[in-house]
This record gives C-alpha cells, sequence and structure tokens, in this order.
C-alpha cells in the first residue's frame, strides 16, 4: 500500500516535465493506473477488516519438547455467520497454518499425547503428518 500510494505521489510529481507529448501520456497513464491501483487496495483492505470477523485469543499451548507452537482463537463471525474455535500452528517467521476448527463451541480443552499429537476436544491431531480437524465438514 505504501508502495503504490509512493508510486502515486511519483506519477503527479511527473507532470512538471513537459518537453514531450510522450513525457505528457506516460505521466496521465502512470497517474490513471497507480490511483486505481491505490483505490482498488484500499477497497480490498476496506473490506477485509469489515468482513473478517472477531479473533480473541483463548490459549496458546506448547508440545512437551517445545517444537510446536499452537494458539486458539475464539472466533465470531457476527451477523455474517457462527462462532467457533480455530487453531493456529505456529511456524517459522510470521506464518501460520490453521490445524483444529470447529464451529458453536467457545471453550477448549488440551493435551498433549506425544510430542506431535495433540488432544483437542476429544479429536487427535498428529502434527508431524501435517494433519488438520475440522475443517472438511464446514
Amino acid at each position: 500500500m505504501i508502495l503504490s500510494i509512493l508510486t502515486f505521489i511519483l506519477s503527479i510529481i511527473s507532470f512538471m516535465d513537459t518537453s514531450s507529448l510522450f513525457a505528457k501520456i506516460r505521466s496521465w497513464i502512470s497517474t490513471t493506473l497507480s490511483f486505481i491501483l491505490v483505490a482498488t487496495l484500499l477497497f480490498v483492505v476496506t473490506l477485509t477488516s469489515i468482513f473478517s470477523g472477531a479473533k480473541v485469543l483463548l490459549t496458546n499451548t506448547h508440545s512437551p519438547d517445545q517444537h510446536y507452537t499452537i494458539n486458539f482463537y475464539k472466533t465470531d463471525a457476527g451477523a455474517m455467520g457462527s462462532f467457533g474455535i480455530v487453531g493456529e500452528l505456529q511456524g517459522a517467521l510470521w506464518f501460520r497454518k490453521a490445524v483444529y476448527g470447529e464451529s458453536k463451541v467457545d471453550q477448549v480443552e488440551l493435551q498433549w499425547y506425544n510430542n506431535h499429537t495433540v488432544i483437542v476436544n476429544g479429536h487427535p491431531i498428529d502434527l508431524a503428518s501435517s494433519e488438520t480437524w475440522g475443517f472438511q465438514s464446514e
């Protein structure tokens, strides 16, 4: 978003170059395209923030060997949908993978079976095999 705004500002500044007809046409094209890009990105960010629903951290858990970390969130889509629980496995850097999802539940019961298997609300999830639960039926 910042780069697209910077591009828009630079394209407006390029109107000062009136050395040729090609420079004028290039200024109009770059200004128009950068404005469309900024408007589209702003529209997408606005819709995403409005319709994404609320997500509140319930708890997080670490595997016994501290290799896996799972954050559990309570989700509420408000009038657009239902509430439920989502479990996200923390990956490298800021990457997350949803490994658990269940609707119409607002509590989470956790128990680690071993270093790579967690039992969430009675459902075992093997993290070593990239297993997930609850997303196929929803």
